[in-house]
């Protein structure tokens, strides 16, 4: 698939997820909705956007998405800011007889809440180092510098404010930031579906499918 392609196809999706908020209610204005029992209308959050912020008296509750790691199918309420963000991680790494140590500090991914059920989210590895030894051609090299930027559009399909089974549908493409080869080459995009379950005495369990491709957009 070609650049031009694969983002002809994100803006598609990018379309059909703004007529699905509108027609969820989620792009209407309170004004145009119709009139509700009192007790309805306290909860119904489908008009809230990111210039009409959500009540904190209606808040879903706090779900972190960590990429590559845990990824939630709610998304942040409309009109709030979420900050997800590791102290620190180290990848230690000894096969073919290569050893690798990698660390990646402060590594963050900061949400808004644009809809009811869609927001947008920047990830990005802000700073890494690694250092690789070779013990077979006895070469030692360092790198360190930043990483790819990753504009995420997440949308939730059903259960965002409660549910047995609530499902996501994140969107994203990587950008080329890097610097001193700490990244990807190529272009990548793609989609993820992660679907959360509630099991009895207390226990929850995540799963997630998706789609990706790298595609030939070079720097």
């Amino acid at each position: 698939m070609t650049v031009a392609r694969y983002f002809g196809f994100a803006l598609g999706v990018l379309a059909l997820a703004s007529i699905y908020a509108f027609a969820d209610g989620s792009g209407m204005s309170r004004s145009s909705q119709a009139v509700a029992p009192e007790q309805a209308v306290s909860k119904d959050k489908s008009h809230y956007t990111i210039f009409d912020p959500a009540p904190s008296d209606l808040l879903r509750e706090l779900t972190p998405d960590r990429p590559d790691k845990t990824e939630s199918p709610c998304t942040v309420d409309a009109g709030h800011f979420q900050l997800d963000m590791d102290f620190a991680n180290l990848t230690l790494d000894d096969s073919n007889g290569v050893r690798t140590h990698a660390w990646n500090v402060a590594p963050f991914n900061i949400k808004i809440g644009l809809l009811n059920k869609v927001d947008l989210q920047l990830v990005l590895d802000d700073s890494l180092w690694v250092h690789t030894h070779d013990r077979v051609t006895r070469t030692t090299t360092t790198q360190s510098g930043v990483g790819d930027l990753t504009p995420r559009l997440k949308i939730n399909v059903w259960g965002n404010d409660g549910g047995p089974t609530p499902l996501g549908f994140p969107l994203f493409v990587t950008f080329l930031t890097n610097s001193d080869q700490l990244g990807n080459n190529l272009v990548e995009g793609g989609a993820l579906f992660p679907l959360a379950a509630k099991l009895p005495a207390g226990f929850d369990m995540g799963m997630e499918a998706g789609q990706r491709g790298r595609y030939a957009l070079r720097r």
